[in-house]
């Protein structure tokens, strides 16, 4: 189909050429939303923490048997576990969290003080 046919099908068929540009205009205000939003997401992401992170070692733990993803169980195994990492030498400090905010991109959690 040429240019000029399909130009002049859209004009005579009005209400379908005005729902395809309200169409067109909110597929663009979508794109636009989230190009800003990605845009704003990587410029929060990228503030600095505040914290060495060349000083700072992540260790994952989990517990291998599920008698020990229970508490007391549980605890007994992290406060060993956490003992075993502070006897370490070097380290200054060692504490448990369900995440961490040094990893970019996902659901990391705040890394900023309440107020």
């Amino acid at each position: 189909m040429s240019f000029a046919l399909l130009i002049k099908s859209l004009l005579r068929r009005k209400v379908i050429t005005a729902l395809l540009l309200v169409q067109l205009a909110l597929t663009l205000a979508l794109i636009a939303n989230s190009a800003v939003l990605a845009w704003q997401a990587r410029q929060l992401a990228n503030q600095p923490t505040g914290l060495t992170l060349s000083n700072v070692l992540r260790v994952p733990i989990k517990p291998t048997l599920p008698e020990l993803r229970s508490q007391p169980a549980l605890g007994d195994l992290m406060a060993r576990q956490l003992s075993a990492i502070r006897a370490v030498p070097g380290v200054v400090s060692a504490s448990w969290m369900n995440q961490t905010p040094l990893l970019f991109g996902g659901m990391n959690g705040n890394i900023f003080a309440d107020r």
